[in-house]
C-alpha cells in the first residue's frame, strides 16, 4: 500500500496498518510464513525469518540511502559523486 514502516524487533513478517503482510527484508507482499526460511545460514534463496540487530540496521541504512538517492535525483542532482557525498554527510550526521 506504500505506507512507511520501521521494524524494531520480532520476525521479518510485517503486518501493515492496512492489514497486508509483507517481508521486511525484500518488501515482497506475502500470504504467510512460507516466504521465509527458518534455518540459519541457509542458501535456499528464501528470506530469513529472523535477522540480527546489526543486519536490521544495515538494511535500514540501505533503505534510507535508496530513498535519499531518489529524492536527490528528483531534485535534479544526477552527479553520482555529488550524490555519494551528500548521502555520506547525512550518514555522518546520524552517527553523531
Amino acid at each position: 500500500c506504500g505506507q512507511d514502516y520501521m521494524k524494531s524487533d520480532g520476525c521479518n513478517k510485517i503486518r501493515c496498518k492496512c492489514g497486508k503482510l509483507s517481508c521486511y527484508l525484500c518488501g515482497e507482499k506475502i500470504a504467510d510464513y512460507s516466504h521465509f526460511c527458518n534455518k540459519m545460514r541457509c542458501d535456499c534463496g528464501n528470506c530469513q525469518l529472523w535477522t540480527s540487530t546489526e543486519e536490521m540496521e544495515r538494511i535500514d541504512r540501505e533503505k534510507r540511502q535508496q530513498a535519499g538517492r531518489k529524492v536527490l535525483l528528483e531534485q535534479g542532482i544526477t552527479n553520482e559523486e555529488e550524490i555519494a557525498a551528500i548521502l555520506s554527510s547525512l550518514n555522518d550526521q546520524e552517527d553523531e
